[in-house]
């Protein structure tokens, strides 16, 4: 006497492969999205269009070398007693401290509005766009 309580029944779940239904026992649903736009350009267009969105994408973090050097300038005015040195008097020293300071700050505000003005070709999906439309 056999004790069919405790057979296992094979699962109903059916998947297609090669137009052929098949039963699986891990698989419930299969659904597909696979249709997508092809893009055609040629390679110059391409290497030129990267190479333009390079320049771009180095604006996210040019703000980070005058932004240090500033911080350190104002520690330095801050915190230092300039005395001479190096054949370099004192006020002198103080002096070219505020310069590289002041030009710190000149080169953080060029940087930052030049990534402002530059913000919305700064993602993907303005890259595809050049892409697609082969806008240069």
């Amino acid at each position: 006497m056999e004790d069919t309580q405790f057979k296992q029944k094979p699962s109903k779940s059916v998947y297609s492969s090669n137009n052929r239904e098949e039963e699986s026992r891990f698989v419930k649903n299969k659904r597909t999205n696979v249709k997508s736009d092809l893009i055609e350009i040629t390679e110059d267009k391409l290497e030129n269009i990267l190479l333009k969105h390079l320049d771009k994408m180095s604006l996210k973090t040019a703000w980070i070398a005058p932004a240090s050097i500033l911080v350190t300038i104002a520690t330095v005015k801050t915190t230092a007693t300039f005395n001479d040195s190096f054949g370099i008097k004192a006020p002198v020293w103080e002096a070219l401290t505020i310069m590289v300071g002041a030009l710190s700050i000149y080169w953080l505000l060029k940087v930052s509005i030049k990534a402002l003005v530059n913000y919305k070709h700064l993602y993907m999906k303005s890259l595809l766009g050049k892409i697609k439309d082969n806008q240069i």
